[in-house]
């Protein structure tokens, strides 16, 4: 390039508004390279400005999910390892959180509910599983309430749900395995 420019004899003259501007054609071309490419950048740097409040969005939300996995994590090794309160205050911290990835919460409130039931404590874990909602949480939810329930020896209570949940699904032997064992528990 340098070779060609050395035995370039051109000159670009602009004329505009009674104005003239002599220039070598080796500096136009500088000049309307640098220009292209100080355009590009402008250009780029206003779309990356344009993009700023989704892009934090996305990172937001993209942290506050990480931070739901790590609960959901956290809770399930305590309540596989019998730490049963560990587990729950994990569990309930992701149940809590409003701005959980679709499932997280009820995820959260079915370990939250199982560990308080491991703990002893079935009837802290019922609230868990009253507050579980979503529609595709719903045979989780009824299932592990008919649970609690049956081993806390309330079999007329679990037996309603495990009616629903046998109609729902009649091949699922834990579904029947708790109904028969409330309907036994009736007689």
């Amino acid at each position: 390039i340098a070779l060609a420019a050395k035995y370039s004899d051109g000159h670009v003259s602009v004329i505009a508004a009674g104005y003239r501007i002599d220039l070598s054609l080796n500096l136009a071309v500088v000049l309307l390279v640098a220009g292209f490419v100080g355009l590009y950048f402008l250009v780029r740097l206003g779309v990356l400005a344009w993009q700023a409040p989704q892009r934090a969005a996305a990172w937001k939300r993209a942290a506050v999910e990480a931070g739901a996995r790590s609960d959901l994590m956290d809770a399930l090794r305590g309540l596989f390892s019998g730490r049963f309160d560990h587990a729950e205050r994990s569990a309930r911290r992701l149940a809590d959180q409003t701005a959980a990835e679709a499932g997280m919460k009820e995820m959260g409130a079915t370990v939250a509910a199982w560990a308080a039931f491991e703990a002893g404590q079935p009837g802290r874990a019922v609230p868990y599983l009253r507050t579980i909602n979503a529609k595709d949480s719903n045979a989780m939810r009824d299932a592990s309430l008919a649970y609690v329930l049956l081993a806390d020896g309330k079999a007329r209570e679990a037996l309603p749900l495990l009616e629903a949940l046998h109609a729902d699904d009649s091949r699922n032997p834990g579904v029947l395995k708790m109904k028969l064992e409330a309907e036994l528990a009736e007689k």
